[in-house]
């Protein structure tokens, strides 16, 4: 199945960026994610899960407990599988697919080079 789909970046890429997948643009050949960006997506989807466990106690805060989740799940495969793209858009998706799947994420190139997390 492909789908056939623009960039969306709302025209915010010039300051912080967003999230996008564009499936009409192959694979990024750069290197996989370093250890200190594998560390970082770690840290955050560890993050992502305690926020979802802390405000799923409440009911009616239940659906951004589970947008929590999915958002630390995805940071926890990307960081495993260092996935380089937007993980709550790309990573689990290229584990089902077992394909990877081609996402932009301004926020997290943003990220990594305030840090200077790409060694």
């Amino acid at each position: 199945m492909k789908l056939d789909a623009d960039v969306c970046d709302l025209g915010f890429s010039e300051e912080s960026g967003t999230c996008a997948i564009d499936t009409k643009v192959p694979p990024s050949p750069s290197a996989p994610l370093t250890r200190r960006q594998r560390v970082a997506r770690l840290l955050v989807g560890t993050g992502f899960h305690s926020a979802g466990l802390i405000v799923g106690g409440r009911r009616t805060l239940r659906p951004l407990a589970i947008v929590a989740h999915w958002f630390g799940a995805s940071h926890l495969v990307a960081a495993t599988a260092a996935y380089r793209g937007c993980p709550e858009l790309g990573a689990i998706p290229s584990l089902v697919l077992r394909r990877p799947l081609a996402t932009i994420c301004g926020p997290w190139e943003a990220i990594d080079r305030r840090f200077a997390l790409e060694d």
